[in-house]
């Protein structure tokens, strides 16, 4: 498939295999950046504001993005085998693309589904369920709060204020001896 996105692409220079840990993996930042054949959107119906160069536009997920560099390091005293450590690098930098690949393969439509559907029920539920049933009690609890005002200036304020009254009176001293 000659579709490529940014933690798909993958450039490793083999001809230097002693700066292979030096180098990094490079993203597909313009359309002129991108291989032969590779379209920045889709021709599919309901695809028109997909874009397939920045699959992450929000930075949601920069977390998740980890290069061999971030995994793996030796010592200055302690280096492996330069042949060891180039082919390293190359089989986590291919089994992570690849197993990436293989698992969005499998699972990416199915999971896509059952989250699509997951937040169209939690998005109906929140118009056609929780905001009326907030707002029902929003108008009631107004009503509610009114009466509960009245209540409290007609019967607890004056009993209060009589309280007050009586033991404004009382006063307390404090003899030292």
């Amino acid at each position: 498939m000659a579709l490529m996105a940014e933690e798909d692409s993958i450039e490793l220079q083999q001809s230097n295999s002693n700066n292979l840990p030096q180098q990094r993996t490079q993203a597909i930042r313009t359309e002129s950046d991108a291989p032969e054949g590779y379209k920045d959107k889709m021709d599919a119906p309901g695809t028109e504001e997909l874009d397939l160069l920045d699959r992450d536009p929000t930075s949601l997920n920069t977390h998740v993005r980890v290069g061999f560099e971030e995994v793996f390091a030796e010592p200055y005293d302690m280096h492996s085998f330069a042949g060891i450590w180039a082919t390293s690098y190359v089989v986590f930098v291919n089994a992570k693309f690849w197993c990436y690949r293989i698992l969005s393969a499998f699972c990416g439509i199915p999971f896509a589904l059952c989250w699509g559907v997951y937040f169209a029920c939690l998005t109906f539920c929140h118009i056609w369920y929780v905001v009326p049933f907030l707002r029902g009690w929003v108008i009631a609890l107004h009503y509610i709060s009114r009466l509960w005002a009245i209540c409290i200036r007609t019967f607890c304020d004056p009993f209060f204020e009589s309280l007050g009254k009586i033991f404004s009176g009382f006063r307390i001293y404090m003899n030292r001896t």
